[in-house]
């Protein structure tokens, strides 16, 4: 990493190995202070636009998750959630087959499916389970 201007060691500049950034953080967090004071942000966009440092400006959640950029992020898909809505939620960013961004399961929604095939337990001993209050199964929807 190279850095430019003027401080610890005068003016010129400096090739820092990867490790001496954390003993070098003032020193970095002054260049970049002043280099970011400097310039508008059309400026900032234009510069770094350019290069593949990961950067964006600071938003709120509401305008991140409001933005074009979020919305149109083929990682992101709208996702119908019983008892929450409609919402905006990440898929998987392993790129393996089309994997479709699925809703978070209902509390209880998969218990009968579980006891049965991990435990192995019957439907008349799940039904018992059910009629003396040890367990619940979601409502069913529709």
């Amino acid at each position: 990493m190279a850095a430019t201007g003027s401080g610890k060691g005068g003016e010129g500049t400096w090739t820092l190995a990867p490790g001496d950034r954390y003993e070098s953080r003032d020193l970095l967090a002054a260049l970049l202070d002043r280099w970011f004071a400097d310039r508008d942000g059309a400026e900032i966009r234009a510069v770094l636009g350019r290069t593949s440092v990961l950067w964006t400006v600071y938003r709120s959640v509401t305008e991140l998750v409001g933005s074009d950029e979020v919305r149109e992020n083929p990682m992101m898909r709208v996702v119908d959630q019983p008892g929450v809505g409609r919402y905006l939620a990440p898929g998987s960013p392993i790129r393996s087959g089309e994997r479709p961004v699925a809703r978070a399961p209902v509390l209880g929604e998969h218990t009968d499916t579980v006891l049965a095939g991990w435990l192995g337990l019957s439907d008349r001993e799940i039904r018992e389970l059910h009629e003396r209050g040890v367990i619940e199964s979601a409502p069913r929807e529709g």
